[in-house]
């Protein structure tokens, strides 16, 4: 349903974690980018070109003890471009999303990342560390919080 120039949520985000991903990572990119501080002295960092390899299945990820019993685990790649001058370079990020569900639908948990450039080939990528407050950290909270108010800003559930 479009209200106001604005799509509402037909599905509450009470959803099983299946039905509501792929909308979380089709409206992703917009999110992060919109979550992108932009200050007077700082060049654009970049954005993020695309998000997706949904994987609802816990991966191994060696951080430690494991998430609460009722975490789900949802692994997904993002695609970034950023810039250096007149330079720009491809990154691809690997995220681990936990969340849990709550009456009012489900929540974040945590998020933790390993970046490495695009393609890979042989080159290395980061260790995975926290990474819930980054941009990609971020935009899944705000994602998670409109959908919580039944209301996206972007495509339809």
């Amino acid at each position: 349903m479009i209200v106001a120039g604005i799509v509402v949520a037909t599905v509450p985000c009470q959803a099983p974690l299946t039905t509501i991903a792929p909308q979380l990572l089709q409206d992703l990119p917009a999110y992060a980018n919109r979550s992108i501080p932009l200050r007077a002295d700082q060049q654009l960092p970049g954005s993020v070109l695309t998000a997706g390899q949904l994987d609802l299945n816990s991966l191994p990820l060696p951080l430690g003890s494991p998430p609460p019993s009722q975490t789900q685990q949802l692994f997904f790649t993002t695609l970034e471009r950023s810039f250096l001058g007149q330079q720009s370079s491809l990154a691809q990020g690997f995220h681990w999303l936990f969340v849990t569900p709550s009456d009012r639908g489900w929540q974040f948990v945590s998020l933790y990342s390993q970046w490495g450039p695009y393609p890979l080939a042989d080159r290395p990528i980061t260790p995975p560390q926290e990474s819930s407050g980054g941009r990609i950290g971020q935009a899944v909270q705000a994602w998670l919080r409109d959908c919580r108010a039944n209301f996206l800003s972007s495509g339809l559930l």
